[in-house]
């Protein structure tokens, strides 16, 4: 290439592929033009692709280059003012196109000469190109800003989503926020952006922190809520922060209590009671008195002897307020202890049972019979009595235990030097020569009696004999037989058998030959098949598999699509494998079925040589996790017959553990065996659980039920990551134990049946009174349910599909809203029996009392009544509105049967009715019409002689006054009582009775003439 490249063009071949494909093969060649000038940003310039065809005869075949030219753009400039670049690019083209007119880029392939004299290429198809992190912005590179994400399929800046942020410029990813943290919105820029989640049992408005726990009477199950349950009606918490539903029980009702005041609750026991409910105790009867039977609820049922009686109690009691003995709830409510024993309150919710003479057990249920023990050695015969046993030894023993053997050789009774051997109930002599006998009390004389043994010749002596034995014998009297076997002639672990001038050695497994000097090779008979290779072992042969094989002889297919069904509680069934490497962290995660109630199941257990409970996961009734000899308690149940999705992690820093039941943190902690490490080269033992390395099975520890998808991790896995380990069908198999290896390691009869994980889920059904929702039923998918208008749901709304091909919970029910009994009516009923979304009832009084409020309720679909419950309220007379001048002798409005109210009226008003007072009668009605008093009012003034009223009306108002005039040429007598020239309308209606008078107007006399 060097020779078509320019000065200013670095050329290079770059991405070379070839691919033989039915109609094209394509092949890429990269030419490089670098800028030697600094610049801000890098934009790559592709135009389009030169192409060349051919002609063969029966093929079509092309090759393509794709030309890269790589330029750069200045802080003012721009790419499309750099045109340098292209016009080099045009020229390298141009010598390229010349060279494959002349046939340089001719290329053999498969035999054909293929040629490019045709080259062609087209600059007009040009574009630029940023790297990943950047976008073009008017024709510059930028890089995606801090909080945001490069989307290398839609080449886009996109805001970090929540629980991911980005501190940086230019890239392809967001980092996740640490485990159990996330951020409140999108475009996160920093780590201090991730909140803690809110724990289970707490929520807040956006579920991080800062969080509250929930309520009394209220739990939430999942991280990161906004809200918490409310506990169905009728149950409440203990405490605040509940994480689990089963955590809202009943409270106890009155004449019961329990550890919480909720249940499980026990009846008060003998001579107490407890009037309240939700109570964690229970109050004794005063001076002694006693309740013959449990469960009292009132401090009436003591009954109080003339004479002091001793109160039989198996409760400690505290004094409480004034003269009541308080007792507090324990285990010993419910009279545990059988056969007279007195039942002790310990620590932490336990008890402890005294129990009586010849009675034990945890709750002295138990005969206590000594002679179980077998306590009698040698044969002895055991006879019980009261609190102990006796023993019956058989002849030549003695002692408590029959444990001492009879010396019959103390009384020595071998005579002339014999040695006396003690036996059983006997005694043996070896007596020297020349004596014989029980006792060496006889003589022998010389040869005669064949002392010889074994073929051996006698020759006689003067004192006494000597025998000659034959080869293979030695002794006095050839009783010797040589032992071949004292030189260990057998090797290799043989056991030798002396024989008569022999030996025979019977060798171990494995080995052969007269001295068991030669091992067998076990893979001489080629047993491993499908490729794989045979390790001679000793009396065995292990074969190592190639990839996709397991079993003894690599004949198995492995796969992970399979159920371990353990059906007996037998010690013989497990599977059995190892783990090499040492771990400080580790998650085991398995789907479990078993409704076992009898045994204390192990789902596995691992083991090392000093420590038998290296990391171990017992008793599904109540589970446990075990970590370097240290556990906890999980306090789950898993028997009720359903699979169930466990997952337990364990880290060594700070001891960390926690536990997943279905995707639900049922618990957590630390401190469990920290800064330890669980040791490798142990056994991992798959329904058993090991008291020793290997081994020490127990039947009530074997677990019974079905296991699958056993894998162990040597990290800790997240709660997302548990997650899709049970909604999500893709291959997790565990680096430490994979379940597809499992199989290969099965011993006994544990039946491998195929499994239905990841097969779909069945096709939900709508609730009756609801509906449906889904577009799909493989796991991992999600089904949402609806109720109907008037019905509430009850169980989850949404359910996902697990890899057990089943549902992550029950179907729901919609259950039609009820509003309950409206309650009862004093002096009244309800008509209808029917309380349910939608009925109506009628509330009707008896006779003599009306209805105060609504008559007709009607049930709404949030489960109340449309209006409040009326009442029957007896029949009054009600006082109607009267006019401002009408005063009853009462304020009140309503007046019962029976009862007189008299009316009078304000000055200036008078009754219309002509009498003052009215009763009120039985059926709500008074006897006579309501009194009122309507204002006075005065006609018109009278006329009087010589003058009239000035202005006058029609009518006046009590206290008007109204003026009279005189006609022309008089005036007003002022010597009548009237003097004013006025009347007055008086409160009877009636004007004044003195009228002004009007007389002629007098001159005085004349005056004088003079």
């Amino acid at each position: 290439l060097s020779s078509v490249c320019e000065n200013e063009i670095s050329c290079s071949v770059g991405s070379l592929k070839s691919v033989c494909e039915e109609e094209e093969d394509f092949n890429k060649i990269e030419l490089l033009h670098y800028n030697k000038e600094r610049n801000k940003r890098a934009v790559r310039e592709y135009p389009e692709r030169a192409r060349m065809r051919r002609d063969l005869p029966n093929k079509r075949s092309r090759l393509t280059f794709e030309i890269v030219l790589e330029g750069s753009v200045t802080k003012k400039g721009n790419a499309t003012q750099k045109s340098n670049e292209p016009d080099a690019l045009i020229t390298m083209l141009t010598t390229l196109q010349k060279e494959a007119r002349k046939g340089n880029l001719d290329q053999r392939v498969g035999g054909r000469t293929l040629k490019f004299s045709q080259l062609t290429y087209d600059l007009d198809l040009k574009t630029y190109r940023c790297p990943e992190g950047s976008v073009l912005v008017n024709n510059t590179c930028v890089n995606c800003p801090i909080g945001t994400f490069f989307h290398v399929i839609i080449k886009r800046c996109m805001d970090c989503p929540k629980g991911t942020y980005q501190p940086e410029e230019g890239h392809n990813t967001c980092l996740r926020c640490p485990d159990n943290k996330s951020t409140d919105k999108e475009h996160a820029k920093s780590e201090q952006d991730c909140k803690a989640l809110c724990l289970p049992g707490s929520f807040s408005p956006s579920g991080l922190e800062p969080c509250e726990t929930c309520a009394l009477g209220s739990y939430q199950s999942d991280y990161s809520a906004d809200f918490c349950y409310t506990c169905s009606k009728g149950k409440t918490t203990h405490k605040r922060g509940s994480r689990r539903e089963e955590d809202c029980e009943e409270v106890c009702p009155a004449g019961h209590a329990s550890q919480t005041g909720l249940a499980p609750c026990t009846p008060c026991p003998l001579n107490s009671y407890q009037p309240k409910s939700g109570q964690i105790e229970c109050i004794q009867c005063a001076s002694e008195g006693s309740i013959p039977f449990p469960g009292s609820s009132s401090e009436q049922d003591c009954i109080y002897p003339l004479e002091s009686m001793e109160l039989q109690s198996d409760f400690s009691v505290k004094k409480g307020g004034g003269d009541q003995l308080r007792v507090p709830f324990s285990p010993c409510f419910d009279s545990p202890c059988e056969n007279g024993g007195t039942c002790q309150t310990a620590k932490f919710g336990q008890y402890n049972c005294l129990c009586g003479k010849g009675y034990t057990g945890t709750n002295c249920d138990v005969v206590l019979d000594l002679c179980e023990a077998k306590p009698c050695h040698n044969g002895g015969t055991c006879l019980a009595t009261p609190g102990g046993f006796q023993c019956l030894c058989k002849d030549g023993f003695t002692g408590t235990n029959c444990e001492v053997n009879i010396d019959e050789c103390r009384s020595s009774p071998c005579l002339n030097k014999g040695v006396c051997i003690d036996g059983i109930n006997s005694f043996t002599c070896n007596c020297r020569m020349p004596y014989t006998g029980t006792t060496c009390s006889s003589a022998v004389n010389d040869c005669t009696d064949a002392v010889c043994l074994n073929g051996g010749t006698c020759v006689n002596t003067p004192t006494s004999f000597k025998c000659q034995c034959p080869s293979g014998y030695t002794g006095d009297v050839c009783e010797i037989d040589v032992d071949e076997c004292m030189s260990a002639p057998c090797q290799n672990g043989g056991s030798c058998q002396d024989l008569p001038r022999d030996y025979k050695c019977t060798c171990t497994r494995g080995y052969t030959g007269k001295s068991c000097e030669t091992e067998i090779d076990e893979c001489a008979d080629s047993p491993c098949q499908n490729g794989a290779r045979c390790e001679d072992l000793l009396d065995d042969y292990k074969c190592h598999c190639v990839g996709g094989f397991s079993g003894k002889k690599c004949e198995k297919v492995l796969t992970s699509q399979y159920q371990l069904d353990f059906v007996t509680p037998t010690i013989l069934d497990y599977a059995e494998l190892t783990i090499d490497q040492p771990m400080t962290t580790v998650t085991a995660s398995f789907w479990i079925k078993t409704s076992d109630q009898v045994n204390q199941g192990t789902p596995f257990s691992y083991a090392v040589s000093d420590d038998p409970n290296a990391f171990t996961v017992t008793n599904y009734k109540n589970l446990v996790l075990m970590v370097s000899g240290e556990q906890r308690n999980v306090g789950v149940n898993l028997t009720d017959g359903v699979w169930h999705h466990v997952a337990l992690s364990w880290s060594s820093f700070r001891g960390g553990w926690k536990a997943y039941v279905d995707g639900i943190l049922i618990d957590e902690g630390s401190d469990l065996s920290t800064g330890k490490t669980i040791p490798g080269k142990g056994k991992f033992i798959v329904g058993q659980e090991q008291d020793t390395f290997g081994g020490g099975f127990s039947p009530g520890e074997t677990f019974v039920g079905s296991i699958s998808q056993l894998n162990v991790f040597d990290q800790e896995l997240s709660w997302s990551d548990i997650g899709r380990l049970r909604f999500s069908c893709d291959s997790f198999q565990g680096n430490v134990i994979s379940w597809s290896a499992v199989q290969a390691a099965i011993k006994g009869s544990v039946a491998q049946t195929p499994s239905y994980f990841c097969q779909d889920c069945p096709t939900p059904t709508a609730p009756r009174n609801g509906g449906v929702n889904f577009t799909d039923t493989k796991p991992g998918s999600q089904v949402d349910f609806r109720c109907d208008l008037g019905y509430s749901m009850t169980g989850k709304a949404e359910l996902k599909c697990l890899v057990s091909g089943q549902y992550d919970g029950e179907i729901p029910e919609c259950i039609i809203t009820d509003c309950g009994n409206p309650g009862r009516i004093r002096n009244g009923f309800i008509k209808g029996k029917d309380f349910t979304y939608g009925k109506t009832v009628i509330a009707e009084c008896k006779p003599g009392y009306e209805i105060h409020g609504e008559k007709t309720l009607t049930c709404t679909d949030s489960g109340f009544w449309d209006f409040d419950t009326p009442d029957c309220v007896e029949k009054q007379c009600t006082v109607p509105e009267l006019s401002e001048n009408t005063v009853p002798s009462t304020t009140e409005k309503r007046i019962p049967p029976g009862t007189s109210v008299t009316f009078s009226c304000k000055e200036g008003s008078a009754l219309q009715t002509q009498h003052n007072s009215v009763k009120c009668q039985k059926d709500g009605t008074w006897d006579k019409s309501v009194p009122s008093c309507d204002e006075v009012k005065c006609s018109p003034p009278p006329p009087i002689e010589n003058g009239e009223p000035f202005n006058s009306i029609a009518e006046y108002n009590v206290g008007d006054s109204v003026s009279y005039q005189c006609d022309y040429g008089h005036e007003f007598n002022t010597a009548v009582p009237n003097t004013r020239g006025s009347l007055a309308c008086l409160p009877t209606g009636n004007w004044e009775p003195d009228l002004p008078v009007c007389g002629p107007v007098r001159c005085p006399d004349p005056p004088p003439i003079y």
